[in-house]
């Protein structure tokens, strides 16, 4: 060796980040802060049961949605059956009172609710039967509570 001492560097942990590239020690992310990837500069994700917000904030996620897996993200939020959630940006959700039949779930990122249309749930809480020119009209059964299909009816 000719004295001179070398610092090897390498990739931060999973929850852990590096400012830049050469630094040679690793900061830990604050929970619920944490990072997706070994080698990140910044705590970029939420751990378990939170979701970013729109200003980069952790919160915790709210019943009716399914947060367990890191790095959700408010406008990608998986929703439970049952539930009802208005639009991607919306924080809060519903109890739909049709249940899994007209609420499925799922992530409505680019749609604004999570109604099955393929029969006949749409509007407020999945809750109103749809009927428009273009498509097939459905009403809603006094018994069943349910959207029915007018090709069902007896008359």
């Amino acid at each position: 060796s000719d004295g001179v001492r070398v610092k090897k560097c390498w990739d931060c942990a999973v929850g852990r980040f590096s400012r830049n590239s050469t630094a040679t020690s690793c900061e830990a992310c604050v929970p619920p802060l944490t990072t997706m990837a070994e080698g990140s500069t910044s705590c970029d994700a939420c751990q378990t049961l939170h979701y970013m917000n729109e200003d980069g904030i952790c919160k915790e996620c709210p019943d009716g949605t399914d947060c367990d897996k890191e790095g959700n993200k408010l406008a990608t939020l998986i929703v439970k059956p049952g539930y009802f959630r208005a639009s991607p940006t919306s924080k809060e959700l519903y109890p739909c009172p049709l249940g899994e039949i007209s609420c499925p779930g799922g992530s409505n990122g680019t749609e604004d609710a999570l109604c099955d249309t393929s029969l006949g749930y749409t509007g407020p809480l999945c809750a109103v039967c749809q009927c428009s020119l273009e498509e097939e009209c459905y009403f809603k059964d006094a018994l069943s509570k349910k959207c029915l299909s007018c090709d069902e009816s007896d008359g």
